[in-house]
């Protein structure tokens, strides 16, 4: 098999365990799925060339690869499996200052794990981003993360409370038992 016939069956091989994680309605069926796509993966793909087709497929690729990585975070999240996630979160996080995605997993991984301070923090930069125009807000998404940890952190409420009370919603759940 020639390198560029491995290449194109590990592609067909990751798009096809995307498709399948993402049609599943058995959160952990498809995280095992998403866990796959890894071995797929080997290095940056198409390396070697540098025409203008090769980078557009390239940077393609690599955002299939981002978008699945999210797509695993969000089930693990959603299992209550944060406690093996901050190192993952943190480090795309510095690599991608402005994907509000991101930053709500991360947020939502060191709330989950006990750092509330830290998500809080991780919001404020993220709204102060230089690349961000003046005046130009996170979007709902991550506000509604960063209202409903800071409404769990707040002083005479606990997390119980919280979610009892509605604060949070499903931002801010007890840990899943699967």
């Amino acid at each position: 098999m020639t390198t560029a016939d491995t290449v194109s069956a590990d592609l067909h091989g990751f798009r096809r365990l995307l498709t399948r994680a993402r049609a599943t309605d058995d959160d952990i069926q498809a995280a095992a799925l998403f866990e796959q796509t890894p071995r797929l993966w080997r290095a940056e793909p198409i390396a070697t060339l540098d025409t203008p087709w090769s980078k557009a497929l390239r940077d393609t690729l690599v955002q299939e690869r981002h978008a699945a990585d999210l797509g695993l975070v969000d089930l693990r999240l959603r299992l209550g499996r944060h406690a093996t996630l901050p190192a993952e979160p943190s480090a795309r996080a510095e690599a991608h200052p402005l994907d509000e995605r991101l930053a709500g997993q991360l947020m939502l991984t060191l709330h989950r794990c006990g750092r509330s301070a830290e998500p809080l923090d991780h919001y404020h930069r993220t709204r102060g981003r230089p690349a961000r125009e003046p005046g130009v807000e996170p979007g709902k998404a991550l506000r509604d993360i960063q209202s409903a940890v800071v409404t769990v952190v707040t002083p005479g409420r606990t997390a119980a409370t919280a979610v009892r009370d509605g604060a949070g919603g499903p931002l801010i759940p007890p840990v899943a038992r699967r």
